[in-house]
């Protein structure tokens, strides 16, 4: 089961759900390994926030140097090949496009990663636990499959859908694959096997002849295209060549999932029946206080609260 893979978490920066988030990764999964992505001050705030968490085994990687030592790159190298318009507000920022590198990159930077592991994005907050996993019933020691919840029906507009399409067809050749039914595989997790993405990485290099590193090429490509996918890129990679690549319709647990895209409003509502904390100071939400305050709506399966990037929750609420 997920006891023996790894999970990779990127933190842009702490924000009132990241405590929520971890400790429902850890109450469903109870992975091998939390490695936490993220910069040195908040690398300093977790260490002494999470010892209170319902969390273990956890460790922290600094996103300054994270590609330094097998690629020799900090974190202001990749800026100097990040091209951005600041008045074009399609354009995304140099923190988006690296949040995309630093989890396509844990195949290689995370030390003893295991062989398979997952990716999950710091906003996402399971309510229900979705299988990442199953066993072959006649050998239970034995993993079977491995699988990725469908969380979202479609692109957030037609736009986006085009630009990761056109930078998905420029890296692999075609454009982004779908689910069969409904939804798109930015599925904000997913489950990566160590040798496929190196495979995919040894396949991008030759296809466009690269000559330099991956992370400084795809951060290069902010140049050309507006919207770059790491889920949709693998998962594309994934099925097109037939690999083993296993999704839970979206039905089944995107359906009844909720995703904050101006959360200051709910925001408040959750902190009229916030519980104390072990530490008054903290205002970060704990997991067991977002599942009580959604427990009168048992159906839904997961909630997502964006850009929350204050642990000071009368900032929020104000």
């Amino acid at each position: 089961m997920t006891e023996n893979m790894d999970f990779i978490i990127p933190i842009k920066k702490t924000g009132l759900f990241t405590r929520s988030v971890l400790e429902g990764i850890y109450l469903f999964y109870q992975p091998r390994r939390i490695i936490i992505i993220t910069n040195k001050d908040d690398i300093d705030v977790l260490k002494i926030k999470m010892v209170n968490w319902c969390v273990k085994s956890y460790e922290f990687i600094d996103e300054d140097s994270y590609f330094l030592e097998n690629f020799h790159l900090n974190i202001d190298d990749l800026k100097v090949e990040f091209h951005t318009i600041k008045e074009d507000p399609n354009h995304r920022e140099f923190g988006w496009w690296f949040q995309q590198i630093l989890k396509l990159g844990a195949s290689t930077q995370v030390k003893n990663i295991s062989s398979n592991y997952v990716v999950w994005d710091g906003d996402l907050i399971p309510l229900k636990k979705w299988d990442l996993v199953d066993r072959d019933l006649e050998d239970p020691d034995s993993i079977n499959n491995f699988y990725v919840a469908i969380l979202q029906d479609k692109s957030k507009n037609v736009f986006n859908k085009m630009e990761y399409d056109k930078c998905n067809h420029h890296l692999l050749g075609f454009n982004c694959l779908f689910p069969l039914n409904e939804g798109t595989f930015v599925t904000h997790h997913m489950v990566f096997n160590v040798d496929y993405i190196n495979e995919m990485f040894r396949f991008i290099r030759e296809k466009n002849q690269i000559q330099t590193s991956w992370p400084l090429y795809i951060i290069s490509l902010s140049k050309q295209f507006y919207r770059f996918s790491e889920y949709n890129l693998y998962s594309s990679f994934m099925i097109h060549f037939s690999k083993p690549f296993l999704y839970h319709p979206f039905d089944l647990y995107g359906k009844n999932g909720i995703r904050f895209r101006e959360p200051a409003e709910i925001i408040r509502e959750i902190a009229k029946v916030k519980k104390d904390h072990t530490n008054d100071e903290d205002d970060l939400f704990t997991f067991q206080e977002i599942c009580e305050f959604f427990s009168k709506n048992d159906f839904i399966t997961y909630v997502q609260f964006e850009h929350v990037y204050t642990t000071n929750l009368s900032e929020m609420i104000s």
